[in-house]
C-alpha cells in the first residue's frame, strides 16, 4: 500500500517538530510524574512523622503513668498496713480499671475491684511483669488476663520501697474500650485510618477498631498488615483490591509496637485534584503541541511549496521572452525581467523605482488610466491595450500590453503584473503588407479599367465591321442569283487505258 505523496511531504516537514514535541512531552510527563511522586512522598513522610509523633507520645504517656503510679504509691501506700480506703483513693486518682498492691514476696495486699480471695496469694508467680517489678524495674506488661476476673488488660507495674520492704503497685487498663483508642482516632483523623498497639506476642493491646474476637491478634484482624510488618516497618501493601499505606514505630519502655494504616486514596485525597489537573494540563499542552506540530508541518510544507513556486515563478519570469514587470499602484517599477529591459533599452537598476510614464511615448500618455481606476475599484481584474514606449536610444517601441491587478488575502490591490510584447516589427510588417495590398488594389483597379476600355473597343469594332460585311454578303448573293451557276472546274484528269 503506497503512502500518498502529500503525507510523505508532511511527514518530512513535521519530523523535526514532532521529535521536539515528543521530547518535550516525555520530559513534561517525567517532570509531572516526578513532582506528583514527590508530593506523594511528602504526604507519606508527614504520615510517617505523625505515626512517629504518636509513638513518641505513647512513650511519654507510659513514662508519665509509671511516674504518677510511683509517686502516688510512695505518698499513700507506704504504711505497714494499707487501708482499702487509701488504696482505692490511689486507684481512683490514676483512673485505672484494676489494680494490685504486692508485698516483697509477691503476695497481694490489696486489689481492685475488691476480690478478698486474692488477698495473701502469691500473684508474682503468675505474671512476668510483676516479677520484673519486684526485681526493681518499672515495667509494662503484654496483654494478660487480670487476676480478679480474667479480663484482658495491659498493666503498668512500679516498685517502691517502704519501711516494710519493697512493694509493687500495678494498675491495669482493659484492651477493650481502652482510653488510648479515643486518642488514636483524634491523632490520625484520616477517614478509615486504623491504629493499633501490638505486643511482642502479636496480641493487640489497644486499637481504634472494635474487637469481635476474645483475644485479638494482628494476624487474625489484619493478616495483610501483619505480613507486611514482618518485612518492613513501613511501606504499602495490597488488601481487598486496594493499596494501603502503613507505618509503625516501637514504643520505648514497653513491649509494644504502634502501627497505623490507611487507604492510599484517602491519604492522597488532597493531591487527587492537583494530580488530575496536572495530568489534564499536560494532556492539553500535549494536544496543543501536537496541533502546533501539525500546523508547523503544514506551514513548512507550505513554505516549501511557496519556495518552489517562487523558484518556478523566478525561472519563468526571468527566462521569459515576453517582457514581464511588476509595478506598484502608483505605476512605479518594482521588478523587471531581462526581456522587458531589452524592450526599454535600459537595465533593471535604471528602471527600478521609476514610473512607467517616464518611458511612455508622449502621445500615449494617459492610455489605460481609466482601466487602472476600474481595477483599483474592483470592477475589473485586468485589461489589454496597445501602447508605444521610448527606448533609451530614442527608438519608438510598439507593444501589446496585458495588465492584471494582484490582491492580498483581504482582496485589497497591492500591485500590477504586466506583460509587454514588442510588436514593432510585426506592426511594421502589417503596415508594409497593407501598403502592398493597397498597391495591388490600385493595380487591380487599373487593370479593371483597361479591361473595360478593351471591351468597349471590341464592341465598337464588332458594330463597325459587322455592317459592311453584311452588305458584301448580300451583294454576293445577288450576283450569284443573276449570273447563274459558274462552270465547275475539273478537279483532276482521268486517264483511261
Amino acid at each position: 500500500m503506497s503512502v500518498p505523496a502529500g503525507l510523505k511531504e508532511w511527514w518530512r516537514a513535521a519530523m523535526v517538530p514532532l521529535l521536539v514535541w515528543l521530547i518535550v512531552v516525555t520530559v513534561g510527563t517525567g517532570v509531572l510524574l516526578w513532582q506528583q511522586e514527590s508530593s506523594r512522598q511528602a504526604v507519606a513522610q508527614r504520615y510517617d512523622d505523625g505515626v512517629n509523633a504518636l509513638g513518641t507520645y505513647m512513650t511519654a504517656t507510659v513514662a508519665e503513668l509509671l511516674l504518677r503510679e510511683r509517686a502516688q504509691a510512695e505518698a499513700v501506700l507506704t504504711d505497714p498496713v494499707v487501708q482499702a480506703r487509701d488504696f482505692n483513693l490511689v486507684v481512683g486518682g490514676l483512673g485505672v480499671a484494676s489494680a494490685l498492691l504486692l508485698d516483697s514476696q509477691g503476695r497481694a495486699l490489696q486489689n481492685y475491684p475488691a476480690t478478698p480471695s486474692l488477698i495473701g496469694q502469691d500473684l508474682a508467680v503468675r505474671y512476668q511483669h510483676l516479677r520484673t517489678a519486684l526485681a526493681g524495674t518499672p515495667v509494662v506488661s503484654q496483654v494478660v488476663p487480670n487476676a480478679a476476673r480474667g479480663i484482658l488488660v495491659v498493666a503498668f507495674a512500679v516498685p517502691f520501697d517502704t519501711t516494710s520492704g519493697r512493694r509493687v503497685f500495678s494498675g491495669a487498663i482493659p484492651i477493650r474500650a481502652s482510653p488510648l483508642a479515643a486518642y488514636f482516632s483524634i491523632a490520625l483523623s484520616l477517614e478509615g485510618a486504623a491504629v493499633q498497639l501490638v505486643d511482642t506476642s502479636g496480641s493487640i493491646a489497644a486499637a481504634t477498631d472494635v474487637f469481635d474476637i476474645t483475644r485479638p491478634t494482628l494476624a487474625a484482624t489484619n493478616s495483610a498488615l501483619a505480613a507486611a510488618l514482618t518485612r518492613e516497618p513501613d511501606g504499602r501493601y495490597r488488601d481487598g483490591g486496594e493499596w494501603w499505606k502503613y507505618s509503625s514505630v516501637a514504643v520505648a519502655g514497653t513491649p509494644w509496637r504502634l502501627s497505623a494504616t490507611v487507604r492510599e486514596d484517602v491519604l492522597f485525597a488532597s493531591l487527587a485534584d492537583n494530580e488530575i489537573a496536572g495530568r489534564a494540563a499536560l494532556a492539553g499542552a500535549a494536544l496543543v503541541g501536537l496541533i502546533v506540530v501539525v500546523v508547523v508541518g503544514r506551514a513548512r510544507v507550505g513554505r516549501r511549496d511557496l519556495l518552489l513556486s517562487e523558484r518556478r515563478f523566478r525561472k519563468v519570469f526571468d527566462g521569459s521572452r515576453v517582457g514581464m514587470l511588476l509595478v506598484d499602484l502608483q505605476g512605479r517599477f518594482l521588478r523587471v525581467n531581462p526581456a522587458a529591459c531589452q524592450i526599454f533599452g535600459r537595465s533593471e537598476e535604471e528602471l527600478a523605482g521609476r514610473p512607467i510614464a517616464d518611458f511612455t511615448y508622449p502621445d500615449d500618455l494617459g492610455l489605460g488610466a481609466g482601466q487602472v481606476r476600474e481595477c483599483l475599484a474592483g470592477r475589473i481584474d485586468g485589461f489589454d491595450l496597445d501602447k508605444r514606449f521610448m527606448r533609451a536610444d530614442g527608438q519608438v517601441v510598439e507593444a501589446a500590453v496585458t495588465t492584471a491587478v494582484l490582491r492580498d488575502e483581504t482582496d485589497r490591490p497591492i500591485y500590477f503584473a504586466t506583460q509587454i510584447i514588442d510588436t514593432t516589427e510585426r506592426r511594421a510588417l502589417d503596415r508594409e503588407r497593407e501598403r502592398h495590398q493597397e498597391e495591388i488594389a490600385r493595380h487591380a483597379e487599373e487593370l479593371q479599367d483597361a479591361n473595360t476600355h478593351l471591351a468597349d473597343v471590341m464592341a465598337m469594332l464588332s458594330h463597325d465591321v459587322r455592317q459592311p460585311l453584311a452588305k458584301i454578303v448580300g451583294l454576293g448573293g445577288l450576283l450569284r442569283e443573276e449570273w447563274g451557276p459558274f462552270p465547275s472546274t475539273p478537279s483532276s484528269t482521268t486517264c483511261s487505258g
